[in-house]
């Protein structure tokens, strides 16, 4: 049987923004192409808002990864130790 956990708040947060930044985008380049509001993913990222899914697909679309990247739903290709993430 698969352990199913919770999954943060914090940790899509935090997903969010080290996947933006790996891809090298600015939040103002991501308003751009995908029509969220910059003080939205600033607030997303802060973990003052919740993302939601219409915003999480169109981010996954952006970084051309996949939803479960964001969501934390799968971890392949990640390395955590210090916050660094590698695909």
């Amino acid at each position: 049987r698969r352990e199913i956990k919770m999954i943060k708040n914090s940790e899509i947060a935090s997903r969010l923004r080290t996947i933006r930044e790996y891809v090298g985008l600015t939040q103002v380049e991501v308003s751009a192409e995908t029509g969220i509001p910059q003080s939205s993913l600033s607030a997303y990222e802060l973990d003052s808002k919740n993302a939601p899914a219409s915003a999480v697909a169109l981010l996954a679309q952006c970084y051309c990864c996949s939803a479960d990247l964001i969501l934390g739903m799968v971890d392949s290709g990640i390395v955590r130790n210090n916050g660094e993430i590698h695909f």
